[in-house]
């Protein structure tokens, strides 16, 4: 543990520090920019109140995986930027930010994709079949039920089933 002045020399470094302080840790200095120190843009969502000059508890802070993929979530732009500074960290040539975004969007709607259809079973049936799985379920699951009229298909969602049921073809669905 250190005081805010060591802190100021660890993001002169390059390091990431952080402070503890009720139950929850205060990361980043933005506050710097007002004090004209150069970060080099490690600077973070939080501000400072004046109690943190004083505090002797700042530590250099190393982000988990796991903090990682929560802090970038599912948002393909905040993958694409960290992926882009951590080529620039390593001193690597970064890649056209527009290539990434399109790159990182699709991989994670794939994944969502994956996701669904390893939960979910696929039954192909008639209309009159899928009324009846309709009823079955009704009141006992949530379930979500579309037609299309382009199609002349009905198709069952059910959550708790964990079935998808639909009068769609085969060959319907190659096409989508």
């Amino acid at each position: 543990m250190s005081d805010f002045n060591q802190a100021i020399k660890w993001l002169k470094e390059g390091k990431k520090v952080r402070r503890y302080h009720e139950g929850w840790y205060i990361k980043g200095l933005k506050m710097l920019n007002l004090l004209n120190i150069e970060t080099g843009g490690l600077c973070t969502h939080q501000e400072f109140s004046i109690p943190d000059f004083g505090a002797t508890d700042w530590e250099i802070y190393e982000e988990t995986s796991g903090e990682c993929l929560v802090r970038l979530g599912t948002d393909g732009k905040l993958w694409a930027e960290e992926f882009n500074k951590v080529l620039v960290e390593k001193g690597e040539q970064p890649y056209d930010p527009g290539t990434l975004l399109t790159w990182f969007c699709n991989a994670i709607e794939a994944g969502r994709s994956a996701k669904v259809s390893e939960e979910f079973e696929l039954f192909f049936y008639s209309q009159e079949e899928i009324k009846k799985q309709i009823k079955t379920c009704e009141g006992h699951h949530v379930q979500q039920v579309a037609y299309s009229s382009y199609h002349d298909a009905l198709t069952q969602i059910c959550f708790g089933c964990k079935k998808i049921r639909t009068s769609l073809k085969k060959e319907d669905l190659k096409n989508v």
